[in-house]
């Protein structure tokens, strides 16, 4: 874990939106509906930080990371990296961003194209990026299997002849290559066996104090998150309902929804008994997106105000921030 800096963020999501708008059926005398995917979005990495984002599947996590790496674009809302607005790059300007800002995606085996060596696979952003000789992009592409513990008998390899953390380790390689300030991992260890997880987050942490990057983890491992992040963003239904430093939100979750994520986890142990309060019922659909607090119609702590009016995301002076009428800041 390290120590967040106090300057201006690396990058910041400001009241980000997405939303997509259902073309009506032929014939069909249904308005045309327009589904909210995220909602006000407020998030912030700072330099040399770990931030964790956990919520269930289909909260929004997948979308936040795809609007960073601008394959989706917000429907309102900015990113900001390093205090630039990344809608409005083009040119040089948006190519020097997507060298700085670099995804490992969560399944090393479809990640990696089967038909293309090792040393073509990480030296891909390279040859793209049209700003390197041939003997440089191969100097650049050793330097980053070394720096994931791959040798350079690994180059005229294939993906299929390697180990599930090893094609991890190639498709990390391939993101340093452009030595980025900003890795979004995305579930970066959930397909691995877990024997092999602590090995592959282990190198990314060794790797974040040598080259000084920042991380945006996105992840289902709440043990995971919890031990490596610095701060960790808590979203329901594409809106962040809890923010805040790891040990605290670690110490107090103050979120219904927070509680029950984490109390529903596997405990550590075989024999270790504790009470699971498990959430109740399915995420609701962007379809139907409840009135009032989004977790309302799960929440067994929710009233009548919960119904009819969305809660504010208040923080205290610690920065810890929840999204709740039943929590007193």
């Amino acid at each position: 874990m390290t120590t967040a800096s106090p300057t201006r963020p690396l990058l910041e999501l400001k009241g980000l939106g997405r939303h997509l708008t259902l073309a009506r059926a032929p014939f069909s005398r249904e308005a045309t509906r327009t589904v909210s995917i995220l909602d006000n979005v407020n998030l912030a990495i700072a330099e040399n930080e770990t931030v964790g984002l956990v919520g269930e599947s289909g909260s929004g996590k997948t979308t936040t990371a795809r609007i960073i790496l601008r394959l989706d674009s917000p429907s309102s809302g900015q990113v900001l990296f390093s205090g630039e607005d990344v809608g409005r790059l083009d040119g040089r300007a948006l190519k020097s961003y997507r060298r700085n800002v670099q995804p490992v995606f969560q399944d090393p085996y479809s990640s990696l194209n089967p038909r293309l060596s090792v040393a073509t696979i990480v030296g891909e952003p390279l040859f793209v990026s049209g700003e390197f000789a041939k003997a440089e992009r191969r100097a650049r592409v050793l330097q980053a299997l070394n720096a994931v513990g791959l040798q350079a008998d690994a180059l005229g390899r294939y993906p299929h002849e390697f180990s599930g953390g090893q094609r991890q380790r190639i498709a990390i390689a391939r993101a340093l290559t452009l030595q980025p300030r900003l890795l979004i991992l995305d579930e970066p260890v959930s397909a691995l066996d877990i024997s092999i997880r602590a090995q592959v987050m282990n190198l990314l942490d060794e790797l974040q104090q040598r080259m000084r990057m920042s991380y945006l983890l996105i992840s289902h491992d709440l043990d995971l998150v919890v031990r490596v992040a610095d701060r960790v963003e808590v979203m329901y239904l594409g809106t962040i309902v809890e923010s805040g430093p790891t040990r605290s939100i670690a110490k107090e979750r103050r979120h219904p929804y927070t509680r029950a994520l984490f109390d529903s986890k596997l405990p550590a142990h075989p024999r270790e008994r504790r009470a699971i309060a498990p959430i109740e019922g399915e995420l609701a659909s962007p379809l139907n997106r409840p009135r009032g607090c989004p977790f309302h119609p799960r929440c067994a702590m929710a009233t009548e105000r919960c119904r009819v009016e969305a809660p504010p995301l208040r923080a205290d002076a610690a920065g810890h921030a929840t999204a709740c009428h039943m929590v007193e800041i």
